[in-house]
């Protein structure tokens, strides 16, 4: 066996969560065939923690002793010895597991710098680590002393890709070791990633404060980190490839004009079409070689990095000359004449290729239709374009012709004219003109009728001349009837047929009078008629008129019917009469208002057509109460109470006739049931009419028991208690309160049980309260012997 100082065995346990093992390293030392069993001597708890690849020293440390370590799996970790000359052993292993060590390093330096002894391992597991060190030959170190350092190595990769992206796109970040819940945050992190843009493992590209920006993401693994780098760029600026263009006159060279992108690149190309691009990437580059008669179409496309490419059409159009020419005068004036037109001026247009174009036309000439014919000019460029423009010509013949006598006679007679000679004229375009009139004949009007004569030519013109008619009739119409008879009636005359007279020149002359109808006035009227024979002559004859009224009013209705109330009638809707003579009748009755008797009161009316003749009729008021009392409040409140009702207000109720109303009840009191109890009020005027009315008592209990005790004592022994004293509480309605609790009985563990006790009314309320059962052994166990 080696001297105590020649070795130290230092053995390194690995607490696992399972009992398998595996070997796993980052760089160094693997687990041998032979290894120390595990110590019994437990130093602490010592954690990496000092940050990514620096050391947690521990200096003295015993061999003999072991120490634990939280890991996470998949981390690499480092345990290292170091100094007092000797040598030791380093053994892992799992848990409580003592069939193998997880690594296993046998050698140690005697320095704390250059060779040393060292353990590299990787855990598959998320638990502690249990580090045991001994001297070789797993001898324990006695007094002696060394230095132990622990770290985390870093092996963390950040596995998801790091391409360069476009804002708004997302990705999952994924990273080697795994991220996992620490079974305690000693181990440090569980594996996190942040970083702008960073939600638990997904990233969202950023919008960059220019065309691109790169965004550094960290993952945490333990207390190591790593980073990664994505380049984010911005959505390129829309493009805008301008409006569409048309090169005129067979052009083949044009200017493109798109939009300058604040956010990316742009560049032209040829979609379709010939064309060359001077320079592409210039928003207004020149394009040449443009086919004449046909269209291209380019292509303006701004690009950013990843992001998807904008793009806009622009269709340029090498236009051959498809130009008609162009008027040279907007509106070509009229040409006018009263009869014909000999000639016509050609008007002229400008052409955009060909200059100044004379126009011409197929009208045949001269012209000599009266009205407007229209000249149609046609302009023709010579290259197949043409335009047209219509001239007015305009024939208008507007004198009018001239009569041929300056002054026409005056034709005269007593009674009428039957017909007239037409005069003539002459028209200034040649021919004789024969005048007309629309005068009526016979002319019978008496005194002057002027006649106009209207002289027309052929195009519509005329002129006026005028001729007096004079009819003058000196004669009076005489009556046919020399005394005209009375006419008779009770009430009115509504119209008298009228008498009439004979007129040397009207015949048979129909009288008038200014006698106003119908004629009502009782007693004589005389009527004066007048016979008038149109030309002033008048004669006048009169007639008597006798009305005389001697009939009574005869009711409307043979019948009237029955007026009927409840209560009382305060007014009465007068009937009516229907004078022969259609006067007003008054109606008056013998009644007293108000009527209130119960039972059927007869009233009677009169009718007086104010000639001095009357009608009476009667009519029945009935006065029958039938309307029971209406309750004051459309729907009763409910009545509530926890425990029980005493006594009850009486609602009320108003009678149509505003009588007394009794109010009464078909309840029992107290009311003490639980629930709801219907009680049925009666309302009953004095005439025995009534109504019911329901209100709902509602006998409620919504408290629960109150303990009796506000806070129950410790029950307390020492190993078990098999039997509680239920506490007690007392209910707001005085019943039995009944008590319950949870426990299973007996209690025996050790410590606190907390004890809940239920107390019930009956009523479906209770409250609870809870009481500690403390079981504390206190006492040492007696010797059995």
């Amino acid at each position: 066996m080696k001297t105590f100082y020649s070795r130290i065995c230092l053995t390194l346990l690995l607490i696992l969560s399972g009992s398998s093992l595996l070997n796993a390293q980052c760089t160094g030392n693997t687990a041998s065939g032979s290894y120390c069993t595990r110590s019994s001597y437990y130093y602490g708890e010592i954690l990496p923690n000092l940050g990514c690849g620096t050391y947690t020293s521990v200096s003295p440390y015993s061999p003999g002793e072991y120490f634990r370590m939280p890991v996470l799996p998949g981390a690499c970790y480092t345990v290292q010895t170091c100094g007092a000359g000797i040598d030791t052993q380093i053994g892992v292993f799992q848990g409580t597991t003592t069939t193998g060590p997880f690594s296993y390093n046998d050698d140690n330096g005697p320095l704390c710098t250059g060779t040393q002894a060292s353990v590299n391992f990787v855990p598959t597991f998320n638990d502690y680590a249990r580090v045991d060190v001994r001297q070789y030959n797993c001898q324990s170190g006695g007094s002696s002393s060394i230095t132990l350092r622990v770290r985390q190595n870093n092996n963390l990769q950040i596995t998801s890709s790091a391409a360069s992206m476009c804002a708004g796109q997302t990705r999952t970040l994924t990273a080697t070791p795994s991220p996992v819940a620490p079974f305690t945050a000693a181990a440090g992190n569980g594996g996190t990633f942040t970083g702008t843009g960073v939600s638990g493992n997904t990233f969202t590209a950023p919008t960059p404060a220019g065309a691109s920006q790169t965004y550094t993401i960290t993952y945490t693994y333990g207390y190591c980190s790593t980073t990664q780098s994505i380049t984010v760029f911005r959505n390129p600026t829309t493009a805008n490839a301008g409006t569409n263009q048309n090169i005129s006159c067979g052009g083949t060279t044009a200017t493109l004009a798109a939009n300058t992108p604040s956010v990316g690149t742009g560049a032209w190309t040829l979609v379709s079409g010939t064309g060359t691009i001077s320079n592409p990437s210039s928003p207004t580059s020149t394009v040449t070689g443009l086919t004449p008669g046909a269209s291209s179409t380019f292509r303006w496309t701004i690009t950013n990095g990843p992001c998807t490419a904008s793009t806009d059409n622009v269709v340029i159009t090498s236009v051959t000359d498809g130009t008609a020419p162009v008027p040279t005068v907007a509106t070509l004036p009229d040409i006018t004449a009263q009869c014909q037109v000999t000639s016509l001026t050609p008007p002229t247009a400008t052409d955009n290729c060909s200059g100044t174009i004379t126009g011409t036309t197929g009208t045949s000439l001269p012209i000599t239709s009266q009205g407007i014919t229209v000249v149609t000019w046609t302009y023709n460029d010579g290259n197949g374009n043409t335009s047209t423009q219509t001239q007015n010509v305009v024939i208008n013949d507007n004198t009018a012709p001239s009569p041929n006598a300056a002054s026409l006679p005056n034709i005269t007679a007593q009674c009428q004219v039957t017909s007239l000679t037409p005069p003539t004229a002459t028209d200034n375009c040649g021919g004789s003109v024969t005048g007309t009139t629309s005068a009526s004949l016979p002319i019978t009007a008496q005194g002057t009728t002027v006649v106009t004569w209207t002289y027309t030519d052929v195009n519509g013109n005329s002129s006026t001349q005028t001729q007096n008619v004079v009819i003058t009739d000196a004669n009076a119409p005489v009556p046919n009837v020399a005394s005209l008879p009375n006419i008779n009636s009770q009430c009115a005359v509504t119209s008298i047929a009228a008498p009439t007279a004979t007129d040397n020149c009207s015949g048979s002359v129909t009288a008038t009078t200014g006698t106003t109808f119908p004629i009502s006035t009782q007693g004589t009227t005389v009527v004066t008629w007048t016979y008038d024979d149109g030309n002033g002559n008048t004669s006048t004859q009169t007639q008597n008129v006798v009305i005389d009224d001697v009939t009574a009013p005869t009711p409307s209705l043979a019948t009237l019917a029955d007026v009927i109330a409840q209560c009382q009638v305060i007014s009465l809707t007068a009937p009516t009469a229907t004078d022969n003579c259609g006067g007003t009748v008054t109606v008056t009755n013998d009644a007293t208002l108000p009527i209130s008797a119960q039972g059927t009161t007869v009233v009677t009316w009169t009718y007086d057509d104010g000639n001095g003749n009357t009608s009476t009729q009667t009519q029945n008021v009935v006065i029958d109460d039938v309307t029971p009392p209406t309750p004051d409040v459309a729907t009763l409140a409910d009545v509530t109470a926890e425990c029980q009702v005493t006594s009850l207000t009486a609602p009320t109720a108003t009678d149509n006739c505003g009588g007394t109303v009794t109010v009464s009840n078909d309840a029992t009191l107290p009311i003490s049931t639980q629930g709801t109890t219907v009680v049925t009020w009666t309302y009953t005027d004095v005439n025995g009419n009534s109504s019911t009315q329901t209100q709902n008592v509602v006998v409620d209990d919504v408290t629960a028991p109150t303990p009796d005790v506000a806070t129950l004592a410790d029950v307390t022994a020492q190993c078990e208690v098999t039997s509680l004293t239920s506490p007690t509480a007392t209910d707001n309605c005085g019943g039995v309160v009944t008590v319950t609790n949870d426990a299973t009985l007996p209690i025996s563990t050790q410590g606190t049980t907390v004890v809940t006790w239920t107390y019930d009314d009956g009523n479906g309320k209770t409250s609870t309260q809870t009481q500690n059962v403390v079981l504390d052994d206190v006492t040492a166990p007696t010797p059995d012997l």
